[in-house]
């Protein structure tokens, strides 16, 4: 038996399905969900003629085509600036507890087992076995996948906590082949601080996307009793 394990558990999908096992229903918070969302960066692209990007050539916005031909060699650095504010909003709020149903296993006397192991016996086909520890524990292998059950049922609370948004990594995309952009599918990052454009004939630059991450929460009062479900794969 896992140290501190408080029960071995089979986590089946519905009540009435555990047989001769004792049957036990918890409540959890689980659905609340904050979606990083994306949003648009402008980008401005200044053109060099030289490795040293002291040759300047031009500057060029998200929707511009810029006709490098015939030197086609240059030079450019990239600089991406929020347009629209991708935010993050919580997919719900006071949501109702969801029900989790469990079958609890054999103590070691009834299974035959010496007092210091608990028999599991084979997982049901439409189950997943499943350890109850004292709220708050790191999960143990092999029950890695933890999530958190309560005695108890209330509304549950989610709320997100929006980080800054973050532009994709600025990039151009290189035409080989024609001075219009028409052919511009080779995407050239400008991560480096004087980027090396080789062969061109046109470079098109491009709107970059925008991304904000969230962190959801998801609570019930201090008062509800609970544990840490740890569960196989």
């Amino acid at each position: 038996m896992a140290a501190g394990a408080q029960a071995y558990a089979v986590i089946v999908p519905a009540a009435g399905q555990c047989g001769d096992l004792t049957e036990e229903s918890w409540n959890s918070c689980l659905g609340c969900d904050c979606i990083a969302s994306s949003g648009s960066c402008a980008l401005e692209v200044v053109d060099y003629g030289n490795a040293q990007c002291t040759d300047y050539k031009g500057t060029y916005s998200s929707g511009d085509c810029c006709d490098v031909f015939p030197d086609g060699n240059r030079w450019l650095t990239g600089t991406a600036t929020l347009s629209t504010d991708p935010g993050c909003a919580a997919a719900a709020d006071n949501l109702p507890p969801t029900d989790v149903h469990a079958c609890s296993l054999a103590s070691p006397s009834a299974s035959g087992c010496d007092g210091a192991h608990v028999c599991v016996p084979p997982v049901f086909a439409s189950g997943k076995a499943c350890i109850a520890m004292p709220l708050g524990s790191d999960c143990p292998a092999p029950y890695p996948l933890s999530s958190v059950v309560y005695d108890g049922g209330t509304d549950c609370v989610c709320g997100c906590t929006s980080s800054a948004a973050t532009c994709a990594t600025p990039y151009v995309m290189n035409d080989l082949d024609s001075d219009s952009c028409a052919h511009a599918d080779h995407q050239v990052s400008l991560a480096s601080d004087c980027a090396p454009l080789q062969s061109s004939w046109a470079f098109s630059v491009p709107t970059l996307s925008a991304t904000a991450s969230c962190e959801a929460s998801s609570d019930l009062p201090d008062a509800v009793a609970g544990h840490t479900l740890c569960c196989a794969p």
